[in-house]
């Protein structure tokens, strides 16, 4: 049920002793240029305040949303202000006035704080004394808003940022969105910074050149300094420390949404060059497609459109190739070679959106270009997987000389600069998951005679699987197998943990994996061994033997990286040799989970956590030739989103099926609970919490929606089809 309803009681904010209620939110936007500079909005809305934008490049526009209002008459106005110091004329700005849903009640409600703020910083006799003024919280908040005044007598800083600490102030960090240079007077108007639901239990104002006062020191001064937000988080936990839900909410927000990103073009969809790289939202390049419905349908993310009008014209050519992207003209990964792991992913990925919105329509969209519908789509490219590359057999195999895993192919999945190819590990798996997926939308569509066709299938698939790729005498799965017949295995952990995850392992399979990757089992052969595998601590490396062993397999595009010693690509010092990519440790968390136990799986979160704790993990080191890097995390890697996933497929053990949400939950030690409040399935948000002590699972329905409570470490239904409509 949806009212259209909003009420944040804020005292004093206009006429001190008065509340206001904020009936209506709009978005504002604004477009400016100033040339090779960048640039911030400031947006007033003539009612006393002032609202601050991210940096972002010149000459793109830029969307403010959600602002709490109490009209929607006034006419708002910009300025932009450049990084370098140029300041725009006040002008006219353009406005989207937006009725409140009521599902957001509460998200912007006074935070109080421990004690009173100081808000003037002690006061330095020389310029550039990093000064900052802080303000704590009793426990860990959701953060919608950081509200600033100036103070009277005082100036106002120019240059100031907005930090946040997880761990009660003995570690800050940075919100790229809201670092600011050469800010304006704002004379009697408030300042409102969006932080856009961070999680923390401390804020501060930093500035590294505090103004200089009448005396001639240099002090930072405010008039005031609150903040508005919500004791309703993303994830939650009873039994959790604070500091260790609060990282799982904000390496979602870095990671998968990107919220308080600098962003080039003000979208999350591309990212910034240095020095501003950092998160990003998504890709809408095929190969991601399972990957972007998961972090985006869960909580009806506003780039579903995006994902939706992106997929829906992948274009699929006569063989039934699914193309990399949207368009006529994206065959080839960057124009070099086809990436024929499109068609498992565009698959699982259609199948993946449909099961979690039930949006059934969406198969029945036609394509512009050539009017095929997605349905159409999904059914030849699963026709070129089961009999161009005879998948019926249960092995799939790449005929293309481009991609037959031999020194003159190219590489042609997502980890491009090794030949995958003829037989390839990596493809095979994704076959089999797009197999599991695909025969879940089935059984959602009613098709279940076909449904189990292809579970049979899959049963052939394993087997061949295991009997084509897995190593006896080194106990893990090897990369692939090329048309000469040779066997190539340089110890992928991205092949092994997904297969693992996919249930193409068996438990002794697992076992053996896991004493490889962990150390407790040594492979003579290989570059990387014992603790040295997780030598970046938040990932396993790449490869455990270098590229280097055996060059001819490795094939870069441009032939940048050279996989030598002392060469560009050198082990070590390069993501694809030696280095990671972090997406991995969502499938090594799973993997974990299913079969070295919950306490292997919780004890590689805490890493993860730490790591996130220590700098947000915003590392992207420069390899010594200045080519690449060995840090596989922010900037073009929005997969990075998925890690903090692991809390709802994982913890909670959420997975859309065809009869609706099927729970397997694994709470740590400790927790009694695990909780999403607004989970959205189906055309509903669903109150999911995860207890401890529930028996059975039990549903509520009333005005909130539908409540589920689920017990743990038991598998449940929730079967969709008895609630909603």
């Amino acid at each position: 049920m949806k009212r259209w309803l909003f009420l944040a009681m804020i005292a004093g904010l206009f006429t001190p002793g008065y509340a206001v209620e904020y009936t209506r939110q709009i978005s504002v936007s604004a477009r400016y240029a100033f040339r090779d500079d960048y640039l911030y909005y400031l947006f007033d809305l003539q009612d006393g305040r002032i609202f601050a934008s991210a940096p972002g490049k010149p000459g793109f526009t830029a969307m403010l949303a959600d602002i709490p209002t109490a009209t929607d008459s006034s006419p708002v106005k910009f300025m932009a202000v450049s990084l370098s110091g140029r300041q725009s004329k006040w002008l006219p700005a353009e406005s989207t006035r937006i009725q409140m849903d009521s599902a957001m009640k509460g998200l912007y409600e006074p935070l109080p704080v421990n004690e009173e703020p100081l808000l003037q910083s002690p006061k330095a006799d020389v310029p550039y004394q990093t000064a900052s003024i802080s303000l704590h919280f009793s426990r860990i908040k959701s953060v919608s808003w950081f509200i600033v005044s100036k103070a009277e007598g005082a100036p106002f800083p120019d240059q100031f940022a907005v930090e946040y600490t997880m761990d009660r102030g003995a570690t800050w960090h940075e919100i790229p969105s809201a670092c600011f240079a050469h800010f304006p007077d704002p004379g009697k108007n408030e300042v409102w910074i969006p932080l856009r639901g961070i999680v923390a239990n401390g804020l501060r104002v930093i500035s590294e050149k505090p103004p200089q006062t009448a005396d001639g020191g240099y002090q930072l001064v405010l008039g005031a300094a609150r903040a508005l937000g919500s004791d309703r988080l993303r994830f939650e936990a009873d039994g959790a420390p604070d500091v260790e839900i609060a990282a799982w909410n904000n390496l979602w927000l870095v990671y998968a949404e990107a919220a308080n990103e600098i962003q080039e073009s003000f979208t999350p969809k591309w990212p910034a060059n240095r020095p501003y790289s950092g998160g990003l939202a998504v890709t809408l390049a095929a190969e991601w497609a399972e990957w972007n419905a998961k972090k985006l349908c869960w909580n009806r993310s506003p780039l579903l459109d995006d994902f939706r009008t992106a997929v829906s014209q992948y274009f699929v050519n006569e063989e039934g190739y699914v193309y990399v992207a949207a368009g006529l003209n994206e065959e080839k990964h960057l124009n070099h070679n086809r990436h024929y792991v499109t068609n498992p992913s565009f698959i699982a990925g259609v199948s993946y959106y449909i099961l979690m919105t039930g949006d059934t329509g969406f198969l029945k969209i036609a394509d512009q270009q050539n009017g095929e519908t997605v349905a159409s789509k999904m059914e030849r490219a699963l026709r070129f997987l089961l009999e161009d590359c005879g998948g019926k057999t249960g092995l799939v195999t790449l005929h293309d000389p481009a991609t037959d895993g031999t020194p003159a192919s190219f590489g042609n999945n997502y980890w491009d600069v090794f030949l995958f190819g003829y037989k390839s590990a990596y493809m095979n798996m994704l076959f089999y998951h797009a197999l599991e997926r695909y025969a879940e939308l089935l059984d959602f569509t009613g098709e279940p005679d076909k449904a189990s066709e292809y579970r049979e299938l899959m049963s052939l698939t394993k087997k061949q699987f295991n009997e084509t790729f897995w190593d006896e005498s080194k106990g893990r799965y090897i990369g692939w197998i090329c048309k000469e017949g040779k066997k190539h295995d340089f110890g992928f952990p991205f092949v092994n943990l997904p297969a693992i995850r996919y249930g193409l392992a068996d438990r002794e399979q697992a076992e053996q994996i896991f004493d490889w990757l962990d150390g407790r089992r040594i492979i003579p052969s290989d570059t990387s061994t014992g603790n040295d595998i997780y030598h970046y601590r938040m990932a396993p490396r790449a490869n455990t033997l270098a590229a280097e062993a055996d060059p001819a397999y490795w094939k870069s595009i441009g032939g940048y990286l050279k996989p030598v010693k002392g060469g560009t690509a050198e082990y070590g010092q390069n993501i694809q040799n030696g280095g990671f990519i972090f997406y991995v440790s969502y499938y090594d968390l799973l993997a974990r989970l299913l079969f070295a136990g919950r306490t292997s799986a919780y004890n590689r979160t805490q890493v993860i956590l730490d790591e996130f704790n220590t700098d947000q993990l915003r590392r992207q080191n420069i390899s010594r030739d200045g080519i690449g890097t060995d840090c596989g995390v922010i900037r073009e890697f929005p997969e990075s989103g998925l890690v903090p996933y692991f809390f709802i497929s994982g913890i909670m053990g959420i997975e859309p099926v065809g009869k609706g949400l099927r729970f397997n939950p694994a709470l740590p030690d400790g927790w009694q609970t695990a909780r999403i409040c607004r989970f959205s399935f189906r055309g509903e948000m669903l109150d999911i919490l995860v207890d401890r002590h529930a028996e059975t699972l039990s549903v509520k329905t009333g005005e909130q929606g539908i409540q589920l409570i689920v017990p743990n470490e038991k598998q449940t239904l929730f079967d969709s089809g008895s609630f909603i409509k």
